[in-house]
């Protein structure tokens, strides 16, 4: 079938389009206006738009992009427009620079799933459905360019292509394997899952691979990671090898060595992981050990994950106590990851708040097994209390498994909490990287990582609100697979606790959005937000603010003040009325500005200014023109929450 495959243009999306797959021209054009996208493309058949895909970077990271959509008119399906449009897709990827290209989907697309992994896409195992490609990571390894010159590499790819998540298993190490054969030509990789890099090669000439050979890396125990390097062609061409690697920041491994490789070499070197390397952000690969092998010149560089695990691990982080009691029970339990007995002591940071019975307390732990050791604590004080806990297993309790060095764990941040009665507080989690605060009624956490915020009705444990870090655009940014960490400012006065995070644009480079939230033991949360323009010259956006109304769902109740009457509607969850298509995104088609849902006897509520924008609980601001150097206030706005004394319904 003839047809054109084409950059998508604007003027094509005249309302005469009708329809365009599963959405109307006018979304597909507000799609490709509030996205920061890469690239767009339309397939054309006989003077009709028949079918269109696009890709966006990842936020948070240079090195993957993103097929947001892809439809192809259902008249057209299984005519190899979907294809076309994948294909060209992944050339932009590679055209950018990407190493790889995510996609989403679901199980029950029988006709896509197998596409999409014959076009090099992996289901990760334990989603729905996530998809991982590595073509543009084969396309750009030197090793594989002869290769690559002579075969096509869609048309000798081999792949199995079940409607299952692939989980491969490969010398101890989950991995994705990707094989190319044409005419008696090779070549293969196995990508690391967690690492996301290659972590083995073949050719026709050689096979190189790198790997640990353990799921879990004990930290501050001694391991060994394994390179296996084969020369096909044998001692007649012996293969000269440079061996370059280094571990990431707390992986003791750092090697620069020569060999000649005239059949098949192994070599072993060891590496611990220190007890407090830091955990990898969200969305990033896994800790690896880095290789380049430099053969005959040619690099071939490898990426091997190494998961760490303390070799004790804490199980315990906050407490809440009553103030003045005495002999309250703290029960820490302890779990061994290691597979050798061993004893110790877990040690507690003193804290003049937190009056413990004793400061360490020895334990005993089998391999891979759980005991737990007792401390009885007072605390007269209200308020939030944190100090650390550490496991130390010195070398003269267990001669036989350590020498030297004590084997000792990260030190655990653990709180103590006392139950405000008529008062809110507030603390940092460092380990989560979240602001916390409790008041008579409810839980709020501001998430650093992100900037959203959950709240959640104290009694019933029932979340209320999910507030999404605001936005300035267009475009704006629907999700970051690695989400920034913002810095912030806490004050407590008058009763209250005041956050603010400090929040730099993505799209306006200067302007910062601080977002700043009160919270009192009253029945309302207050929400400001100012726009900062530390820039030369005047700026001009938009500020988006997502919420997801939590109670809505599951069959929760919504109330809207519509201009002829309130509407008070059951929602009995996904895909039930009112759905958004089928709310007014136009404040002037309500009487007042509200919203309010109600679940299981509680209501909650948003009450907000006039804004551009309403849908359902995102708000959206057109915002005037901000001078240099100035800044922007816009109008606050403010959720409900129960008051404690309020009886339930």
């Amino acid at each position: 079938m003839d047809y054109t495959l084409r950059e998508l243009r604007v003027c094509d999306l005249d309302l005469h389009d009708a329809q365009l797959l599963a959405e109307t021209a006018e979304r597909i054009l507000e799609r490709a206006q509030k996205m920061n996208l890469l690239g767009a493309f339309v397939v054309e058949v006989n003077g009709e738009i028949v079918g269109f895909g696009d890709a966006a970077p990842t936020p948070g990271r240079d090195d993957t992009a993103y097929l947001g959509l892809l439809n192809v008119r259902p008249d057209f399906h299984g005519k190899g427009l979907g294809k076309a449009l994948v294909l060209k897709v992944l050339e932009l990827a590679i055209e950018s620079g990407r190493s790889q290209l995510l996609i989403n989907t679901w199980a029950g697309n029988e006709k896509s799933v197998p596409l999409y992994k014959k076009t090099g896409f992996f289901w990760i195992p334990e989603t729905s459905v996530d998809m991982q490609n590595f073509i543009p990571t084969a396309l750009k390894m030197p090793i594989a360019g002869d290769f690559f010159d002579k075969h096509y590499w869609y048309a000798c790819f081999q792949r199995e292509l079940e409607i299952v998540p692939d989980d491969i298993e490969w010398n101890g190490i989950q991995v994705y394997p990707y094989r190319f054969e044409e005419d008696g030509d090779l070549f293969a990789m196995w990508i690391d899952r967690q690492a996301e890099a290659p972590t083995a090669v073949e050719t026709n000439d050689l096979y190189v691979a790198c790997v640990a050979g353990e799921k879990e890396i004990v930290c501050g125990v001694e391991y060994k990671a394994k390179w296996e390097i084969v020369n096909k062609k044998g001692a007649e061409k012996p293969l000269q090898l440079a061996l370059i690697v280094e571990g990431d920041e707390g992986i003791g491994l750092k090697v620069v060595e020569n060999y000649e490789v005239r059949d098949k070499i192994v070599i072993e070197k060891p590496f611990t992981i220190q007890p407090d390397v830091k955990s990898k952000e969200r969305g990033m690969p896994a800790h690896q050990i880095k290789s380049t092998l430099l053969l005959n010149g040619v690099p071939v560089v490898l990426g091997t994950a190494v998961k760490p695990v303390q070799p004790v691990d804490i199980q315990f982080s906050t407490k809440m106590v009553a103030s003045g009691k005495p002999d309250e029970e703290v029960r820490v339990k302890l779990k061994s990851n290691l597979d050798f007995p061993v004893k110790g002591e877990l040690v507690i940071d003193p804290n003049p708040a937190l009056k413990f019975d004793k400061l360490s307390a020895p334990f005993s732990l089998e391999p891979k097994s759980w005991t737990s050791c007792v401390f009885r604590l007072q605390l007269d004080d209200t308020g939030a209390f944190t100090t650390k806990m550490r496991a130390v297993c010195p070398p003269e309790l267990n001669p036989d498994h350590i020498s030297d060095a004590p084997l000792t764990t990260k030190a655990k941040t653990v709180t103590f909490l006392t139950q405000p009665l008529d008062s809110v507080y507030a603390w940092h989690d460092e380990q989560d990287k979240t602001i916390a605060v409790e008041t008579p009624t409810i839980r709020a956490r501001m998430r650093l990582r992100g900037g959203n915020v959950s709240i959640n009705d104290r009694m019933s444990g029932q979340m209320l609100y999910s507030h999404r870090a605001p936005e300035l655009g267009p475009p704006f940014v629907d999700w970051r697979t690695i989400p920034p960490t913002y810095p912030y400012r806490l004050k407590q006065k008058d009763g209250k606790v005041l956050i603010t995070l400090i929040m730099p644009s993505d799209n306006l480079p200067g302007v910062t959005i601080e977002k700043t939230i009160t919270v009192g033991a009253g029945s309302f949360i207050r929400i400001d937000h100012r726009i900062l323009n530390a820039t030369d010259a005047g700026q001009k956006s938009k500020l988006r603010c997502g919420m997801w109304d939590a109670l809505r769902e599951r069959s929760g109740r919504i109330t809207l003040p519509l201009k002829d009457g309130l509407l008070h509607e059951q929602c009995e969850g996904w895909g039930s009325f009112p759905l958004r298509e089928d709310l007014s995104k136009k404040p002037e088609d309500y009487a007042e500005n509200w919203r309010a849902i109600e679940r299981d006897g509680i209501v909650a509520g948003i009450v907000f200014g006039e804004c551009e924008e309403c849908e359902n609980m995102t708000l959206q601001f057109d915002l005037p023109e901000i001078p240099p150097r100035s800044h922007y206030d816009l109008e606050p706005f403010y959720l409900a929450v129960p008051l404690s004394d309020t009886p339930r319904i």
